[in-house]
This record gives C-alpha cells, sequence and structure tokens, in this order.
C-alpha cells in the first residue's frame, strides 16, 4: 500500500466515515447552482457529469483521519471509477493536504509549491463560502485554498482535482457544491486567479463571467 502525503507526515489514527456534511462532492447537482453550460468549455463539462455519476463510489472510497481527508485510490477503482477520474480526485487529495492509499507506484505529484505556512490552516487569511443571489453563483476561498487551486489548475489539473480541494480543506462548507464549483473552478484562468489573490487575503470570485477579487 502506498501512501502519500504533502510535505508532512501525518499522525496515523484510527479512520472515521465522513459525515453527511464532510462527504466528498455529495449533494447538489449542477443544475441547483446555476452554473450554465456556456460558461464551461465541453471537456469541463464532461468531467463534472463524470464526477455526479460516480459522487457516491468516490465517497465510499472516502473517509476522515483525524480531520485529514483519506482517499482509497484502489477501491475507487475496484468500484468503477475511471482512473483518469480516480487519479485526477486523488491529485486534489493531496494538494489539499489530504493522504491518498493504495496508489499505483506511477501516481506522484509535486507539491513543492506548497509553502510550510500553507500547510498551517491558523495562517491562512480570508473565509470561505459560497451562495448564490441574482447575479449568480458566487465563491469565497481563504488564502491557502486559493493558493492550491492555482497550483492545480496551473499543472493542468481537472474538475475532480479542484473538488477534492474544497472537500479536503472546507467539506462542511463546500458540501454539496464541491462538484459545480470545481467544474466552474477547473474553468478559471491560473493566472487571473493569482493576480487576484496577491494581497494574501484569499479571493471572492462570480462564476458567470468569470470575474474575481481579493477578499
Amino acid at each position: 500500500m502506498t501512501t502519500l502525503a504533502v510535505g508532512v507526515i501525518l499522525s496515523v489514527m484510527v479512520p472515521t466515515t465522513a459525515t453527511a456534511a464532510e462527504r466528498p462532492i455529495a449533494g447538489s447537482p449542477t443544475e441547483a447552482l446555476g452554473i450554465h453550460a456556456d460558461l464551461s468549455a465541453p471537456e469541463i463539462q464532461a468531467q463534472v457529469r463524470q464526477l455526479e455519476e460516480f459522487a457516491e463510489q468516490i465517497a465510499d472510497a472516502s473517509s476522515r483521519s483525524g480531520g485529514v481527508l483519506v482517499f482509497d485510490y484502489a477501491r475507487a477503482v475496484a468500484s468503477g471509477v475511471p482512473d483518469g477520474l480516480v487519479r485526477d480526485y486523488a491529485t486534489g487529495v493531496i494538494l489539499g493536504s489530504g493522504r491518498v492509499e493504495a496508489a499505483p507506484a506511477d501516481f506522484h505529484i509535486d507539491a513543492r509549491g506548497l509553502s510550510s505556512s500553507m500547510l498551517e490552516r491558523g495562517s491562512c487569511r480570508g473565509q470561505n463560502s459560497w451562495w448564490i443571489d441574482i447575479w449568480g453563483n458566487h465563491i469565497r476561498m481563504d488564502s491557502c485554498i486559493t493558493a492550491r487551486v492555482v497550483i492545480a489548475l496551473t499543472g493542468g489539473a481537472g474538475a475532480a482535482a479542484i473538488a477534492a480541494i474544497l472537500t479536503s480543506l472546507a467539506g462542511a462548507v463546500f458540501a454539496g457544491g464541491a462538484v459545480a464549483l470545481g467544474g466552474a473552478l477547473a474553468g478559471y484562468s491560473a493566472w487571473s486567479m493569482d493576480q487576484c489573490s496577491k494581497n494574501g487575503t484569499g479571493i471572492e470570485a462570480a462564476m458567470a463571467g468569470f470575474v474575481c477579487w481579493a477578499q
């Protein structure tokens, strides 16, 4: 069994089943968030549909250990989740300081872009939330989550990886929205998001029009 972690050695505790609020990518379908097809490229739409199709299997392969998201790669594959989707989701788990178990030997994530301060949640600045108003869907991400999403996008990660980052670091906040938000954010420019977060307080982004600004 291969266990991967990002920059730190995580203490091993008896895994516990994720609560309803923390279950990865569970809850509302994309349509409920008002994220329309014209806001995402066809390949991202396909990723979101695939995430929705295999949401239960991914949730069953996930647990929490001492607050850390643990993802069983082999279990997800054995349950029928396509390897490409599993690999992308596992990438996000690692970037979200989670742990991936039973991964194949060729699965490796270069997370050197994560500084030691980003691994300490107490040092993160900004809020995490999402909501819908008359202007559409909005998200706020703190400085640590924003930086990880930028790294994921820069490295070519897809919607599943973004959903996993949100689930790993703020599962209770983004419960029910991680799939759709992951799909929407996967269509964002990593450079634009990075520029919006230069003051270190995280970002707020409007899905309609792909506009972001500092919190």
